[in-house]
């Protein structure tokens, strides 16, 4: 695994266990959303948990919209599964700031791109390909009840 500031890259051979890689919960620091099989592709996530402040009650984080110059408030965590490191790191971002719906449109448009966002009320949105990597009521073995999950948007 190489990892370069919580973006990652899994690499692996045939006949090797597959890398777990764990998804932070964005509001319950010591849990995770998600563990992932992976072998030979990167992982990648942005959220509005690590680096924020609270003024008045409001959350906001260093992931600036640059259509309103505010920051982006439609996620909590949007992780992005990719063949290449900076394409899951770009697309995190850009989906974390166009917000679930559209960035998921986006994501589904995308070949060997699965993605996870969490919005702002705490539901999960999966691509349509990320179920093959992940289960919510399997993988993670972590926290007692999952975040629920939003229907895939009909295309």
């Amino acid at each position: 695994i190489v990892n370069a500031g919580g973006d990652l890259y899994a690499s692996s051979v045939p006949g090797q266990p597959l890398w777990q890689v764990g998804i932070q919960h964005p509001r319950q620091r010591e849990q995770l959303i998600a563990r992932l099989p992976v072998a030979n592709m990167a992982v990648a996530t942005s959220g509005d948990y690590e680096r924020y402040f609270i003024h008045n009650g409001q959350r906001y984080s260093h992931l600036i919209n640059p259509a309103t110059g505010y920051p982006a408030n439609g996620c909590q965590s949007v992780t992005i599964m990719a063949s290449r490191g900076f394409w899951a790191d770009a697309l995190a971002t850009a989906v974390f700031v166009m917000g679930p719906q559209e960035g998921m449109a986006l994501v589904e448009q995308l070949d060997d791109v699965e993605a996870m966002v969490i919005d702002a009320a705490g539901i999960e949105h999966l691509s349509s390909g990320f179920t093959l990597y992940h289960s919510p009521w399997l993988s993670t073995g972590v926290t007692d009840l999952p975040l629920p999950i939003a229907p895939l948007p009909s295309h």
